[in-house]
């Protein structure tokens, strides 16, 4: 069984050029999910952000959410974003509550954003 290296010192311009393409080809993949996630979570910050600053609130706690959606479990797209916030409004009273970035058709392109306030 020949190893990289072997190939690589033997000469065989085949089997070089096949490791070569399959190193740029990991290595792209990487980069494209690297970029990707942190477009995502860049982006869903922002918009989040962006709504507590327009509606006078000051977020306090976000913790991104993977699996736990809460109210927006159901009715969540693959290009949205779920926070569970901890806010205080102008006023100083301190709300908890699930916080949806993005809409269903355009996810995080949207600007889009939706809040379920707990009880």
């Amino acid at each position: 069984m020949a190893t990289t290296l072997n190939l690589l010192m033997l000469g065989d311009a085949d089997a070089v050029w096949r490791v070569v393409g399959f190193i740029f080809m990991a290595a792209l993949v990487i980069f494209v999910v690297i970029f990707t996630l942190a477009w995502r979570y860049g982006r869903s910050g922002s918009l989040l952000s962006k709504w507590a600053a327009q509606n006078g609130y000051r977020i306090i706690h976000k913790e991104y959410r993977f699996l736990r959606k809460g109210p927006f479990f159901w009715t969540l797209a693959n290009g949205q974003a779920v926070y569970y916030v901890v806010a205080l409004d102008s006023a100083g009273n301190k709300g908890r509550g699930w916080v949806r970035c993005g809409s269903w058709w355009f996810g995080l392109l949207s600007d889009k954003v939706e809040v379920r306030w707990d009880e």
